[in-house]
């Protein structure tokens, strides 16, 4: 039967509704709260205690903004080294202020180094 699509578990598409609008409730007071301060920070928030932030970051919502934990935006630091070199090296060594991932983005511009080398080296003498 070529073409045929079938569903088995109907309710594998269904959401609580009445917990879904607590959950919005809650997202609109704090962009309310944010639009009424906007100098106010995150971090700010949560070190006062503030409700809303706390409950905002016990849920997670922010685990997708967190791109400054132990990387240089978001990408590790052999890549940086790997794809942008020295300047790789100095912008981790710059903005990730972790001694770790500065050493990996000197180990990536050294592979990047010889094997940029190596394919140069094969290349002009192989022919």
């Amino acid at each position: 039967m070529a073409g045929t699509t079938m569903a088995g578990e109907a309710d594998l598409f269904s959401y609580d509704h009445e917990s879904m609008a607590i959950e919005m409730a809650a997202l609109d007071n704090l962009e309310e709260f944010v639009t009424e301060n906007p100098s106010v920070s995150l971090s700010e928030m949560l070190a006062s205690d503030n409700e809303l932030a706390s409950n905002m970051a016990e849920t997670n919502a922010f685990y997708g903004f967190d791109l400054m934990n132990d990387r240089a935006l978001g990408i590790g630091g052999f890549w940086w080294g790997c794809c942008l070199g020295p300047v790789g090296v100095v912008i981790v060594w710059l903005v990730a202020d972790d001694p770790g991932e500065t050493k990996k983005s000197i180990f990536g511009c050294i592979v990047s180094s010889l094997l940029g080398g190596g394919s140069s080296l094969y290349y002009n003498y192989s022919y």
